[in-house]
């Protein structure tokens, strides 16, 4: 797991999302909208099983969001699947937006968690 790593501790069962880039960043939401934690994994199989252990260290797993599911986040989303974890498409973020917030791996992981949980991106 990376260094940049932030945890704010909680209860509840989270809802994970990483856009895939490489490398990959994950943000944890609990059902309530709180943030939880956000870190970075290598984009390789190791770096997926790595993720994978990380989310499920919250608690139980709701769903997991990814972008580029047939794409760029193909390989997690296999991962994710085999592991019987229910995997959402989340799209990529509105330019608009990041125009104005800038850019960032964290803002954008959690955007993509709080678009699973309201329900703005669909399994």
């Amino acid at each position: 797991m990376s260094a940049r790593h932030r945890l704010n501790r909680g209860a509840g069962s989270p809802a994970v999302s990483t856009p895939t880039r490489t490398p990959h960043h994950g943000a944890v939401v609990l059902m309530n909208g709180r943030r939880l934690a956000d870190a970075e994994f290598p984009a390789t199989a190791a770096g997926h099983a790595d993720l994978l252990k990380w989310m499920r260290s919250f608690g139980t797993l709701h769903a997991v969001g990814v972008e580029g599911t047939g794409s760029y986040g193909a390989g997690l989303t296999r991962h994710l699947l085999s592991n019987k974890i229910q995997v959402i498409e989340v799209d990529r973020p509105v330019r608009r937006q990041r125009r104005t917030k800038g850019k960032s791996d964290p803002l954008d992981a959690y955007a993509a968690a709080d678009a699973v949980l309201s329900g703005r991106a669909r399994a």
